[in-house]
């Protein structure tokens, strides 16, 4: 018999990348392999892979604030996307500490989101549980 404790959504998926199944039937949660899959669950630890998803939730939200920016970045192909907003944040991050005068336009902005960004992950790396990093909101305070 699994004794199951709740941690999250991607505690299902970890079993499952182990070979192993886990579902809930009237009640009572059943494995393929209780021996194996209860260590499992015990020791998985949700707030790693929670950091990342919230992580991706601000990279993301900030790929679409640059597109803003930049309206030739098409937000419909998120890959095509991100290449861009990673080539404009590189150049972005050879331009400015060479400017010898005050960032304008564009950079400027593109500037902005990219410090607003780090900062988010900098918050979302001081969450402690799994329950913080999942009730994120990336979209606020930009």
């Amino acid at each position: 018999m699994i004794n199951y404790i709740e941690k999250g959504y991607r505690q299902h998926g970890h079993i499952e990348s182990q070979g192993h199944w886990l579902v809930q039937q009237d009640g009572v949660w059943t494995s393929d392999d209780d021996a194996v899959v209860q260590p499992l669950m015990d020791a998985y630890d949700p707030l790693p892979d929670a950091k990342y998803d919230a992580i991706q939730r601000v990279n993301l939200h900030a790929t679409g604030l640059i597109a803003d920016v930049y309206g030739f970045i098409n937000e419909d192909n998120p890959q095509e996307a991100k290449g861009l907003v990673d080539f404009i944040t590189d150049i972005y991050g050879l331009i400015v500490p060479a400017a010898r005068e005050d960032i304008t336009g564009r950079l400027l902005e593109t500037k902005t989101v990219n410090d607003n960004r780090q900062a988010k992950v900098i918050e979302v790396n001081a969450l402690t549980t799994w329950q913080e990093c999942d009730a994120y909101d990336a979209t606020v305070g930009w």
